[in-house]
């Protein structure tokens, strides 16, 4: 929904989508995590975990408390550790990208989105991501997870697409 579409269809659950934006995708149940992190460093976990969904306390203060509670209801759901009064700035780039993906599970996303994101991960972090995806796949969730590194797919995909220059050229079971 950032960009708007040069042709092809956008269908979700059936449904041909005329007009995607970011708002919409949320709507439908849709996340996406960037390559480059969406947060703002000099704010704490839970504030970046909120933006653009603040809970409020009578339509004109953030509830800090509804806020707490929903992402440590979401990180015990889904296997997630982070420490929410934590400022994202002094995280190392696996944390932020549990971050990221915290976002959007509270917003309730069936389809996640994962834009290259072991790029700029440790092997460690990466052990961690898929360890997390596998998680995300048991609860049902849909996985799009975009990447050159070949291995990283082979070990974690249940199906493999692949696009060169915006244009669908195979699709297969990983096996």
């Amino acid at each position: 929904g950032i960009h708007t579409p040069t042709g092809g269809s956008l269908t979700v659950k059936g449904q041909e989508i005329a007009h995607f934006s970011p708002k919409a995708a949320i709507e439908l149940g849709v996340g996406m995590v960037h390559q480059h992190f969406m947060l703002v460093p000099t704010l704490k976990v839970w504030q970046n975990a909120i933006m653009g969904a603040e809970p409020t306390r009578r339509g004109c203060t953030i509830d800090k408390a509804a806020a707490l509670a929903h992402i440590e209801e979401t990180c015990r759901t889904y296997g997630i550790q982070l420490n929410p009064e934590q400022t994202v700035g002094s995280m190392t780039v696996g944390e932020q990208q549990r971050i990221e993906i915290l976002k959007v599970l509270m917003r309730d996303a069936e389809y996640v989105i994962l834009d290259e994101p072991t790029a700029v991960l440790t092997p460690q972090e990466t052990q961690q991501l898929c360890e997390n995806i596998r998680t995300l796949k048991k609860m049902g969730k849909t996985i799009i997870f975009i990447s050159h590194k070949l291995e990283e797919v082979m070990d974690i995909a249940d199906e493999i697409s692949v696009l060169r220059l915006g244009c669908l050229l195979y699709t297969s079971d990983a096996a």
